[in-house]
This record gives C-alpha cells, structure tokens and sequence, in this order.
C-alpha cells in the first residue's frame, strides 16, 4: 500500500492491523476529498490503494474498476509530479497483486514486467528487483520454475550476491529456492534455502524500515515452510515436521495455518493418523474463514484432500461435513473467479463421493471438472480427474470406458513434460505416488480386456483386436519407462531421431521382452519382429508376411512382493562372490521370466533378448538367470533398453573403430555432487593394462591416464577429436538421485550427467558424428538405492550415446580387465553385433576355472540401447 499524506498513512495502518472495513472508508473518505481538490496524484494513490483493499475482502470488480481508473490518471497527462513514474510503478505492482490472487498468471506477470521497466528507468534499484522477484512468483504460479530460474532467478542471484544483506536478498534467494526445489534440484534448493535464512537471521530487526519489520517474520515462516517441503521430499518426516513448527511460531495467522495444514497433510501421508486426528479440529475455525484468493482457496483444498487420506475411520470428519466444507469452497471459487480452483473443487468433491461409493454423483462432478478444466488448459488436473473418472468407470464395471479415461489420463501427462511440472507445491504430484499407478493400472487394464477377448489366461497369439490391445499395452510401457526417467533427470529426454527397434531390419532373430511388475502377476509381452521366413508359434505352422508383427502375452500369477522380494534376495546372493546361494533364486526369476516363453524362442530362431525392463527387474542382470544347468548369457546375446525407440542404429562392425579412452588407477576420496557426504574408492591397479590392451586392438586410440584425466581435459579431448567408443576406466556411482550419478576423474573431481551430456553433444556437433558406444568399465550402482540403475539407464539415454556398456556393481579389477578385452578383441576382429561381442566376453570369464562360473565377476555388464 502506497503512503503519501497522513490520511494514506493511517489507512495503511488499518490495512496492516487486518481492519480492511475501517481501511476501506477512510480511503473512500480521503478519495472524495482529493478529487474535490484537484489532486490528482494523491487521488491516483488512493484509488490503488482502495484497489488493493477491496482485493483483500473479495471486491473483485470493484478493485479492478479502481485499479484501471488509478493507471489512467497516472498515465495521463494530469500529472507532472516527478514522483509519478515511481508510483505508477507501485500502482502496476498492485494491478500485479490482485491478477496473481485471482489466479490471472499472464496478467500479473505483464504487470510486474511494466513495473520492473518503470522502476529500472526511475533508478529505484531495490524496487527493481522486488519487481523481479513479483515476476518469478508470477511464472511459478503458472508453472514455470525452469524459465523463472533461468530468466529471472539464477541471474538475479548474482546480482544478489553483490549487495549487503537485506530483507529483500533473502526474499530473492527464497523464490529461487523454491523454483529450485519443484524443479527437481533439492539440494540446491535446501542450500539456497538455508542461505535465505542465515540473512534473516543476521538481520534482525535492527536498522529496517517499520515495512521491513513487519515482513520480516512473514519471510521467515515461508522460508521454514519451504525448507520443511525440500526436506519432505527425501523422506525426513522429523525434519520437516520440525520445519513447519517452527514457521507457526513466527509470520502472520495465513503463515501458521499454512505450516500447520502441511504438518497435517506430512502427518496424514505418513500414517500417523493419530496426531493427525488431534491436529486437525485445531485447524478448522482458521480455515474455515472465506477465502478470498487462489492461496486461500489452494489452502482449504490442501485440508480437504488430508481429511479424505484421513478418513472418517481414523477420527477424521464425516464425509457430510467435508461435503458441505467443499460446497463452500465451490461458491468461494465462484464469487473469486477461479474456474481453474473451481476445478479442482469439483473433482475432489468427485473424489468424497467416490469414497462414499456414490458412484453416479462421483461420475458428474468428476466430468464437470473435467470441461472447467479443459476450458482453462489445465492439464495438471486434467490427468487427476481423468484418472479418477477411469476408477469410477471401473467401479461401475465398465471396462472399455475405463481404458479410455486411464489412456487419456497418460496422454495428458505426456504434455506435461515440458516446464510445467507443478501448479502448486502443495498440490503438486509425485512419480511415485500418481504417475506411476496410472500407468500400471492401464496396462492391467488392457490385459484384463485382452484376455478376455481372447478367452485365454495362459500364453496367447495376438491377432486382431488382441493385437491392438498388446499393441497398446506395450505402448503404455514404453510411456512408463519414459515418465520415469523424464522425472529421474527432470527433462524430455528421449527428443532423439528414433526408430522403433521391432522395425529394425537387423533384429530379424532378435525377440524384445517386456516384463512389468502387477500387483496381482509378472505379465510378460514378447515382441517377434517380422521376418522374411516362416514364422510359427511352439506346435503350430502359421506363415505370416514380412511386415507382420507377432505379440505375445506371458502372464504368471504371483503378487508384487513376492516378485520384489526374490528379486532383492537375488541381488543379495549375486554380489556374494563365495555364496553358491544364487543359484535358487536365479533359476526362480527363470521360471517366472524366460522358462515360460522359452519354446517360442526356439521356434522362431531367437539369438538376441532386448530387454525393457521394470521396476526392481533393472537391479538384476538378466544374464544371469539360471535354468539349472546353463545360465541366460550362454544361450543368448542380451541387451537392455529404457523405452521401445533408440537412435537411428548403425551396425558397429560395419565403422571403422576409433576410441577415446580415459583412466584413472588410483585410489580417490569424492566429495558427492551436491551433498556433503563423501566416498572413498580404492584402486584400480589394472586399469593400466585395461587400457593397453584396447590401444593394441584399436590403433586408432587415443588415452589420458591418471593426472592427465581431469574435468577440462576430458571436455576438451570430446570436443576436439571424433571417435566411435568413448571408455571410461574409472570408479563412478548410479544413483537413483540424479544429482549424486557421477563419474571420477582425476583429484576426486567429478563428471555428472550433465557434463556427460554436454560433452558428448559437442563431440557430436563438432565431428558431426555420434558416439556409437560409452563404457564405463568400473562403476556402479549406489549401495542400498532400490532404485539406482535408474542412473544407468539415467546416463545411457541422457549422454546420447548410440550405446552404453556398464556394470551394476563394481567388478574384480582383475575380471573386468580381462572382460574388457575379450570384448574389444570380438569387436575389432569379428563381424558381431555389441550384445554379441558382450556374451563371448561375460561367457570367456565365466568359463575361467578361476571364476568359478560365479556371476559376481561376469554378469553385472549390460549393454543398454542399441545393440547392433
């Protein structure tokens, strides 16, 4: 609010005080009296000012009405006052204010855009850049964290960093924080977080303006709010909890009832429904209030969805008295303007209905929030309320109904891989808990209909409408596996020229298996390319033409756990190098995986396994599967890939070979990228010979060992020289966290994804030519991560690659050694594909007596991507 005369001045302490009515006519009072006079500057302040009021007690038509009539007067040619550009500046801030609170994200931030530019021309530099900061927010409320960091925020902070410590560096470095944080970069976004709030601390109140003292607590609590939610998101519940704590002791009553709903909805997600059930009747006379923007509106929302985790059966409110709280908010939503909250207010009304197994009203208020939010491009909700609409149609035993509205639910998360990951943190959504079950459930969906067309529950041809829907199943993996590793690196990452590795011309004896994990069974879909010869099912003769494709279905009824469990146990036994106990727990896995679908491998001259595999299946080698005589890299050429399409493949024997190999043989401590933890890596002594041995092979190689290995000079050796392999003979780490996937180069430095990814880029521009295959000979997964061969499969398709060949977990020096050039000796004196050069070298250490057959030493290399 803007203070020019003495009236103005005890209006905005009404304002501060919360007494908006008392605001409201003294404004309306001292209005009157300035346009009786004639002035005009006075009487522009005073009507952005009752603006800024009226936006507070839901005016709406009112304070746009002032708003514009505020603009006008200071736009025209009335006022000459050398103050005049400095407070329309102020008047285009709070035009800015009310757009933002109304949900008007596009208006607010052409608001804010005209008040950075006025302030920047006044010379008002401090302004400026709360300006800026206004225009962030603006892009974050539409969703927009990456181009507000990369805009705004990330230049901003340097500019920051200059300046003394001030209320308005710390409001800076919060909005970049919380930019950092939905955008997947936690770390950062804890640190820049802290930092936020060391120069609060050092602050104090001492020296601010009465303005500053009175927002100070305000930062603060949003900051302790915005460090509870960065800490949530790893999982630390006590932390976080501490957080929110400790911003409802400080701010204003909307920073305390923010912090206590997200106590409330942490409470609740993690089961602790008895705390919840005391915390929440503490929340309501607060919530229950009107609310008069989107922020009270997202609020009221956050409290229902907890009360509908919680449930009537774990003391939380009947479900009349939660209808009757969102009837409410619906009228609250209308009287705003919000159709994008009206929306969500419909489908989670949908959402207590379908609780209460009132299917039919579920079913309308789920479609009414589908056509609001439709009209307001929400995609965000559009996916919630689609997937929801499938649970009823499913509920009311419609099965092709609920197909349609689960496959138009992954459809829409497929237009949100661009920068618009989240609308609010508060109601944002997590891989995990909503991108994740869609997917399965459509793909146990369409299985379920499959089979109940073909009228089959064991293996089953595919054809006609079968094959459409394992066509379409398979599909659906394919954007599983893709989601997950968009929200594993946090960007599109599969934008490459691809074809469809089934219509590779070379694949003819190749079979693609792509197994996923379902609550109830390990259903497994087998995809026999083409072919220009018979083609034919175990027992049967059926000819089919060479574009013809032949999908079969495998399901084998046995619940998730179970599948998790042995799979775990099977990992365990793996790295147990003196242990024969794999052997059980391997041939276990080939009875559910291979056995079943073994004879139709026969049958149809397979030699190669593409695998596209699922969930904790990616922490197993599938060449180690065990029929209780030979193991699966005895039998078949095997290979991985993260979705259904790869580059453009070249067949590797058809290039001359070129490789630019990198080692370091020595023991190295890492500081973790983005973390304050440590690892300490212990030699590798025969890296040395590793790398003589590719030199003598390959001619045309060219190495930087140890010292000469750092950061710069690999950077610099891929941009200037062009050669097909790139290997890495150095520790590293898959990590299911993408910042702590890494590379160590010399010194303990290290090469994350991103490095990898420019790196390779500049060798792809620069040489035009992509690296057909990446080696990382010796690193491995991160212990413990349940899910850290993300990271391989993170670096595989990131780094671009044609290929990448890696291990799961780190490997005898003197076995991978040895392992590696058998490989390289395939590759150069032989005509075979990539995956068929790593199964006689995996089989070569394998029938070494000194290796004892056991898998610890050969199985854990896999050749993710193409192939050929």
């Amino acid at each position: 609010m803007l203070a020019q005369a003495p009236s103005l001045q005890a209006s905005y302490d009404l304002y501060e005080a919360g007494q908006l009515d008392e605001a409201a006519a003294l404004l309306t009072e001292a209005l009157a009296t300035y346009q009786a006079g004639g002035d005009r500057l006075r009487e522009a302040v005073a009507l952005s000012n009752l603006a800024l009021v009226e936006g507070q007690q839901g005016h709406w038509p009112q304070a746009h009405q002032h708003i514009d009539q505020s603009i006008a007067l200071l736009q025209g040619n009335a006022i000459t006052d050398r103050r005049r550009p400095r407070i329309l500046a102020q008047t285009f801030t709070i035009q800015g204010q009310l757009h933002l609170a109304q949900g008007n994200e596009n208006a607010a931030l052409e608001s804010f855009q005209t008040a950075t530019t006025l302030y920047q021309g006044a010379g008002e530099t401090a302004q400026a850049i709360r300006s800026q900061i206004n225009q962030a927010q603006a892009l974050q409320a539409n969703g927009f964290y990456r181009r507000a960091i990369r805009e705004i925020l990330a230049p901003l902070r340097q500019q920051l960093a200059t300046q003394p410590d001030s209320l308005l560096k710390a409001e800076g470095l919060h909005s970049l924080g919380e930019a950092l944080l939905v955008a997947g970069s936690t770390d950062q976004a804890e640190a820049t977080l802290e930092q936020s709030l060391t120069v609060l601390r050092d602050l104090g109140e001492a020296g601010l303006s009465g303005e500053d003292q009175a927002r100070l607590p305000v930062v603060e609590a949003a900051v302790y709010i915005s460090l509870g939610n960065t800490v949530r998101s790893r999982q630390d519940t006590d932390a976080a909890l501490d957080y929110y704590r400790q911003a409802g002791q400080v701010g204003t009553a909307a920073n305390r009832l923010r912090a206590g709903l997200n106590q409330l909805s942490l409470l609740v997600d993690t089961q602790r429904f008895g705390t919840a059930a005391t915390l929440w009747p503490t929340l309501w006379p607060q919530i229950n209030a009107p609310a008069t923007s989107r922020d009270g509106l997202y609020a009221r929302l956050n409290f229902a969805n907890s009360l509908i985790n919680l449930g009537p059966e774990h003391q939380g409110p009947d479900w009349s008295q939660l209808n009757g709280f969102l009837t409410e908010t619906h009228l609250q939503a209308q009287a705003l303007g919000d159709r994008r909250s009206d929306a969500y207010v419909l489908g989670t009304q949908g959402t207590v209905a379908l609780k209460q197994s009132a299917l039919g009203r579920a079913k309308t208020l789920t479609e009414q929030a589908l056509v609001m939010a439709a009209s307001v491009n929400a995609v965000d909700m559009t996916y919630r309320w689609h997937e929801q609409l499938g649970q009823i149609l499913e509920a009311q035993d419609d099965l092709n109904g609920a197909i349609t509205a689960y496959q138009t639910a992954v459809n829409s998360l497929k237009r949100l891989r661009t920068d618009l990951l989240a609308i609010n943190p508060d109601l944002q959504f997590s891989f995990q808990q909503s991108v994740e079950p869609i997917h399965r459930r459509l793909v146990s969906l369409l299985l379920e209909a499959y089979e109940q067309e073909t009228g089959q529950n064991t293996a089953n041809k595919a054809n006609g409408s079968g094959a459409a829907r394992l066509g379409a199943a398979r599909q659906v993996l394919e954007s599983l596996q893709q989601e997950e590793l968009n929200n594993y690196l946090r960007a599109a990452c599969l934008d490459l020229e691809a074809v469809q590795i089934d219509q590779i011309d070379q694949a003819q004896s190749t079979a693609v298996i792509y197994p996923i994990i379902l609550p109830d069974r390990l259903a497994t879909i087998v995809s026999y390319p083409g072919q220009t010869q018979v083609a034919v099912k175990a027992g049967e003769n059926k000819a089919i033409s060479a574009a013809e494709e032949i999908l079969e279905l495998y399901p084998t009824p046995i619940a998730a756990a179970t599948v998790d469990n042995a799979l775990q146990g099977l990992r365990r036994d793996l790295i147990n190098r003196i242990s024969l106990g794999y052997r059980a727990s391997a041939a276990q896995v080939y009875d559910w995986l291979i056995r079943p679908i073994e004879p139709d491998l026969e049958a149809n001259g397979i030699d190669t396994l593409v695998f596209v595999l699922d969930g904790s299946l990616r922490n197993v080698p599938m060449a180690a599967l065990f029929d209780g005589e030979q193991f699966l890299v005895e039998k078949y050429a095997l290979a991985l890939t993260p979705g259904l399409q790869l580059l453009a493949p070249k067949p590797l024997q058809d290039q001359a070979l070129s490789t630019l190999t990198f080692g370091l043989s020595e023991a190295v401590t890492v500081n973790v990228p983005n973390s304050d933890r440590t690892i300490s890596f212990s030699p590798l002594p025969n890296v040395p010979a590793e790398i003589e041995r590719i030199s003598t092979l390959i001619p045309r190689t060219n190495v930087l060992l140890n010292s000469e290995f750092t950061r710069d000079s690999f950077q610099t050796a891929l941009r200037d020289n062009s050669a097909t392999v790139v290997h890495l003979a150095t520790h590293g780490q898959f990590s299911s966290n993408s910042n702590e996937t890494f590379i160590v180069a010399w010194n303990g430095q290290t090469i994350t994804i991103d490095d990898l990814t420019v790196a390779l880029e500049a060798t792809a521009t620069n040489q035009d030519a992509d690296v057909e295959l990446l080696v990382l000979s010796a690193c491995e997964t991160a212990t413990g991560d349940d899910r850290a061969a993300l990271g391989l499969a993170g670096i595989a398709v990131r780094a671009g690659a044609r290929s990448t060949l890696a291990s799961l977990w780190q490997v005898d020096d003197v076995a991978t050694s040895q392992l590696m050039g058998n490989f390289y000796e395939e590759l150069a004196t032989k005509r075979v594909t990539k995956a068929q050069a790593l199964q006689s070298a995996q089989v070569s250490i394998l029938n070494n007596p000194r290796y004892r057959r056991h898998p610890y030493f050969w199985a854990p290399f896999v050749m993710v991507g193409n192939w050929l």
